[in-house]
């Protein structure tokens, strides 16, 4: 048995599948036809305050102060990244009615037609963890 020239494992093959596997735990986070991925407790607070409002429109940084209270308890900012993972969340169950005046424009979220005919009963079928 001769010695290996890599060592115990065959380097380049082994860092080409930590890659592949790695480039595609990245494509499946940031593919648009799996929003859900890793974002349930911020879909499940976006449709709480569509509720919480009685289904009327609601902004974006309404939600923001109680998905990630944390960032404000810390007394800091929320990022684009915050805001992206909000407009993922929004985009299952909702569409953009328009942008609203003011200091940095933002934008309104209504719900869905689908869900806008009968919320109450989407709400039942919602997968809530405090639904009864």
């Amino acid at each position: 048995m001769g010695k290996q020239r890599w060592g115990y494992r065959s380097r380049p093959n082994y860092c080409r599948a930590a890659t592949m596997r790695n480039l595609k735990l990245a494509q499946e986070r940031t593919d648009p036809r799996r929003a859900a991925t890793g974002r349930g407790h911020i879909q499940m607070e976006v449709a709480m305050q569509f509720a919480v409002n009685n289904w009327q429109p609601i902004t974006a940084r309404a939600v923001a102060e109680h998905v990630f209270w944390r960032v404000y308890w810390d007394g800091k900012h929320l990022n684009a990244s915050h805001y992206q993972r909000l407009r993922r969340a929004f985009s299952r169950i909702a569409y953009r009615v328009r942008r609203l005046p003011g200091r940095g424009r933002p934008w309104l979220w209504a719900l869905k037609p689908e869900i806008e005919a009968d919320p109450e009963e989407w709400w039942r079928k919602h997968k809530h963890p405090l639904r009864t």
